[in-house]
């Protein structure tokens, strides 16, 4: 069972944004350099959710070391027979070249992966796009709001909205496992605060256009995408700079980062089923899985946290040096697993 995850693309300019002091909050507030979170719950939220959702931020916050503040609204009401839930973030939205620059500025000294791929990015002039047929690149490319922060922008409003299902049974504690039968809801909260850090793809607008037979001439790139290539072109003539970045749904496609790469979802309406801004199916390959299982417990892996490094997060301890971080999450998707 399927559903997709909805979001709100808000065309701010990266450079319009008025300059204000982040406040460092919530549950790590003692630590100047851990990443924390401020959650406004809106009414009707159970006492329940809101344990379980501290407990996603403070996952976050423990393996984050940018002292910014993510700013979430959640709620929590029916959204429909398969949601367990959604997420809505705002982004920045500028120059392709504005937001290759800021990453490459944000990577951390001594990370090695970042050193050997990041100012090895194309700029918007190098750049080459699979794109489909009707759509085309005019430079533009965008962040989630956290992820520019990250970067060293400044945004002071709410990030988005995080909102979780009322009609379906939960468990609020995975210390001692997922009861059979019910849903990790610290995992689903984890899973969409990875979105709200920076987990998204331009092939989720491009796939959703296609659905509605719409075009585009002014796709969006976003961190993540500069990552993204078709896994056939990995082999024999790859090169990071110049091979094509994929932003066609469908295919096999593959996050490639340097000494490694993973497969990646394709599309939710004109590629594999699961919407693009996730690891592939069924695979076991982290938090931004597209679905979760009744009674499975959820987990931050190695994949995530490299993603999040790559694209300005700075993660402890280096994803280089992890194995597992076996703190559980997933997302808004509900299937069986086989």
């Amino acid at each position: 069972m399927r559903v997709a995850k909805r979001r709100t693309f808000r065309p701010w300019g990266l450079s319009a944004l008025a300059a204000v002091s982040l406040l460092v909050a919530g549950a790590s507030a003692g630590a100047a350099t851990q990443t924390s979170f401020s959650i406004t719950y809106e009414s009707g939220v159970p006492a329940d959710v809101k344990s379980a959702f501290n407990q996603a931020t403070v996952r976050w916050s423990n393996l984050l070391r940018d002292p910014v503040t993510v700013k979430i609204t959640v709620g929590w009401e029916d959204l429909g027979p398969q949601v367990l839930g959604e997420a809505e973030f705002y982004v920045a939205v500028g120059g392709f070249d504005a937001v290759r620059s800021l990453v490459i500025n944000g990577a951390e000294v001594g990370d090695a992966r970042e050193a050997a791929l990041l100012p090895n990015l194309p700029t918007a002039a190098g750049l080459n796009l699979h794109l489909p047929a009707g759509f085309g690149f005019k430079k533009t490319g965008y962040l989630t709001t956290p992820n520019w922060k990250a970067l060293g922008g400044s945004y002071a409003e709410t990030d988005g909205t995080i909102r979780f299902s009322s009609k379906f049974s939960w468990d609020y504690d995975p210390s001692n496992g997922i009861t059979g039968g019910t849903y990790d809801l610290v995992g689903v909260a984890t899973h969409e605060i990875g979105h709200f850090l920076g987990f998204t793809s331009g092939i989720d607008i491009i796939d959703y256009y296609m659905s509605k037979g719409w075009t585009d001439n002014d796709v969006w790139v976003s961190p993540l995408d500069f990552f993204r290539f078709d896994t056939t072109e990995l082999g024999a003539g790859f090169n990071f700079t110049t091979t094509a970045r994929d932003l066609t749904p469908g295919g096999s496609q593959s996050f490639y980062y340097g000494d490694g790469s993973v497969l990646m979802s394709t599309g939710a309406y004109n590629g594999d089923g699961s919407q693009g801004s996730h690891w592939k199916d069924l695979l076991g390959l982290g938090i931004l899985d597209p679905t979760a299982a009744a009674g499975e417990l959820l987990a931050i892996g190695q994949n995530d946290l490299i993603a999040l490094d790559l694209i300005g997060w700075d993660v402890v301890p280096e994803p280089a040096t992890l194995a597992l971080v076996a703190l559980g999450g997933l997302f808004i998707l509900r299937r069986r697993r086989a």
